[in-house]
């Protein structure tokens, strides 16, 4: 472009475009009965998410106003029209590319839980799928994910509050809860009924979910603005008033899972193995202070497939996750068998005479299930 006025033009065009974007409103979808994350009490709007979102747009200088509405309206309008934002929006895959993300902000477990007395034993999702009734809110993350993985028996509730009446009252058998949401829940509950935690079902990356019509350039200068505070203490200050004791993200998430003796936990609670103490040693030398979450593997590896700053260990590499992830490595070797009782004296020359096994058991999303599908068991 050789005209100056020109480019003059173009760049005073650009900035004053920028400028208007960045004062375009955002409004906030709060989710009200959702403590401590976000509620409302005496008709203001509080908790530890309320709080993050108060401090980015006074650092950004962003106009924003908050809603106070229930997550399943929330969850209809963020996908229409308009700048909507939702500040307690669980990152999940399927819902990756339908919307922007800024965060993690809080980084909890969400389990499967029963009554005290239920006389089934839940040691596993198929497990789950026996029981008579297992109840979900309405659009929550927790009603996708299980439904995805082909629960027929939902009985579906408008909010967590009715939610949990329904498990205490024995009119559900199992009913997910975030643990953190659920303690809270506990408390102004009437009924102190002992109920148990099964089964994880999802590590809850909460981020900030906005709609696909806010502007890119908005949702990287939020996303700027949380980084600058995790890297100085304003959020851990908000941490300390709503979530004292809870771990608070960092810039990047270290997911393991329970693979001793690379990974596992040890007798003191901590999380340890050789590659653990790897992984320790690397952050010690790069100055970095970060918590580690151990969760079952399908959890991490999704998440890592998903999620930028995710770093997962260990992990095989193989021709058929090469593309997925970048590597840092190698860390070990692994080598597999098939292994079988010794009273079913089964006889494998070869892996073909693997395949007219009736029934050979694998780990969800581990190397070894990917080899053998491709392998075409």
């Amino acid at each position: 472009m050789r005209n100056p006025l020109l480019k003059v033009l173009i760049a005073a065009m650009i900035l004053c475009f920028s400028t208007i974007l960045t004062a375009q409103s955002l409004n906030f979808l709060v989710t009200k009965d959702y403590a401590p994350l976000s509620f409302e009490e005496k008709g203001v709007l509080k908790g530890l998410t309320v709080d993050i979102v108060k401090e980015i747009a006074e650092e950004t200088g962003c106009n924003i106003s908050m809603t106070s509405v229930t997550f399943e309206d929330a969850y209809k309008k963020i996908q229409g029209d308009g700048n909507y934002a939702i500040p307690t929006f669980v990152f999940t895959g399927e819902r990756k590319s339908k919307f922007q993300w800024v965060g993690p902000l809080a980084i909890t477990k969400t389990y499967l839980y029963s009554r005290n007395g239920l006389n089934k034993e839940i040691l596993t999702i198929e497990d789950a799928k026996n029981v008579e009734k297992i109840g979900v809110v309405k659009d929550y993350y927790s009603h996708q994910l299980l439904e995805s993985q082909g629960f027929n028996n939902l009985v579906i509730y408008n909010s967590e509050e009715f939610l949990l009446r329904a498990l205490i009252n024995e009119k559900v058998d199992l009913a997910p809860f975030n643990e953190i949401v659920l303690e809270n829940l506990l408390e102004s509950c009437e009924n102190k009924a002992e109920l148990t935690k099964t089964i994880i079902i999802d590590l809850d990356m909460t981020f900030i979910g906005f709609s696909s019509d806010v502007p890119e350039e908005v949702v990287n200068k939020w996303q700027a603005a949380l980084d600058k505070m995790k890297e100085s203490d304003e959020l851990e200050k908000i941490y300390r008033k709503w979530l004292p004791g809870i771990p608070v993200p960092g810039k990047y998430t270290f997911l393991t899972e329970e693979y001793p003796p690379v990974t596992y936990t040890g007798n003191n609670g901590e999380i340890t193995g050789f590659v653990t103490d790897i992984v320790k040693e690397i952050m010690r030398r790069n100055e970095m202070e970060e918590d580690i979450f151990l969760v079952p593997w399908n959890i991490g590896f999704n998440l890592a497939k998903n999620l930028p700053n995710v770093i997962l260990f260990s992990i095989d590499r193989t021709p058929q996750r090469e593309e997925l992830f970048n590597w840092i490595g190698p860390v070990g070797k692994n080598t597999t068998y098939f292994y079988s009782l010794r009273s079913k004296d089964i006889q494998l020359s070869n892996v073909d005479d693997a395949k007219k096994i009736n029934t050979i058991a694998t780990t969800d999303d581990w190397w070894t299930e990917q080899l053998l599908k491709d392998l075409g068991f």
